[in-house]
């Protein structure tokens, strides 16, 4: 080629070479930030299960299994025996670090994180069924978590009754909820249906019943087995059933965000867990 268009061809080159340079500088840079900007604001997805383990239908050989493969995040349990709770803090601690429990049979409770619980109270709302209320770090918010569970009514004279203390239970419960500040989860057996005033009353405070919201079907926990003790020296008999009502559930604050709920095949208790994802923020 002649000298200048030598040269020009040259010059052309250097500027396309600089120019493409530029372009992939910029779109590495941009999307290390955007990326570094988007991984600062996703917020945490939990996995919540709730799970009546039916004092003592769900033993340690089952469950512990179950709870290990779960997936779930944060866990609580209803009617926990002293059997389960040692099992859970033995077999449970690499899976589930930060443990609440108190193995009480039908009152005992019991709350098992992947986050750091901060401080958790014991509160005798109704004697001898304490509730648990605690607090969990979730990436550097403050959760406030429940488990609770109300006794089941009973059949009298006069009908189906609620059992002596249900009622001042659940109303120290509804001004609990009401007066906790950020966000909010509560699971656990209520003993109560979707039709039920109480029911009603939560969803009032603004709590979301996650499975109400994202489940599918009609989410029956309730009962999923019947066991049948034929002495002191017989083996019990556990023999599973169709569930026929809903009473177990995951409620959350208007912070959270679901994504999905289930009904789990669970671990021989005559309850079946619930199961839900969500997630801070919209």
């Amino acid at each position: 080629l002649p000298l200048p268009l030598a040269v020009a061809r040259h010059r052309w080159l250097s500027v396309a070479l600089e120019a493409t340079c530029a372009v992939f500088f910029v779109w590495v840079v941009s999307g290390w930030i955007n990326g570094d900007t988007d991984s600062q604001g996703d917020e945490p997805v939990l996995t919540v299960l709730t799970y009546n383990l039916g004092d003592g239908l769900a033993t340690p050989e089952a469950l512990v299994p179950y709870l290990r493969n779960s997936g779930a995040d944060v866990i609580g349990l209803v009617e926990v025996t002293p059997h389960v709770a040692d099992a859970l803090a033995s077999q449970l601690g690499n899976e589930y670090p930060y443990q609440e429990v108190r193995g009480l049979g039908i009152p005992g409770k019991g709350l098992l994180s992947r986050y750091p619980i901060v401080d958790a109270e014991w509160l005798e709302l109704n004697p001898g069924r304490p509730d648990l209320r605690a607090t969990l770090d979730v990436s550097g918010t403050r959760v406030t978590v429940f488990v609770v569970h109300p006794p089941p009514p009973h059949l009298t004279s006069t009908g189906i009754q609620p059992r002596r203390g249900t009622e001042e239970q659940f109303d120290r419960l509804i001004d609990l909820f009401a007066q906790t500040e950020g966000p909010l989860l509560v699971v656990g057996d209520f003993n109560v249906t979707p039709l039920h005033d109480r029911y009603h009353q939560l969803e009032s405070l603004g709590l979301v019943d996650v499975f109400g919201a994202v489940g599918e079907g009609p989410g029956f926990t309730v009962p999923a087995a019947i066991s049948t003790d034929a002495g002191p020296q017989a083996t019990p008999h556990t023999f599973a059933l169709p569930p026929l009502m809903r009473i177990d559930y995951i409620w959350v604050s208007p912070e959270w965000q679901p994504h999905e709920a289930w009904v789990g095949e669970g671990a021989g208790s005559d309850h079946l867990p619930v199961l839900g994802t969500v997630s801070l923020g919209s």
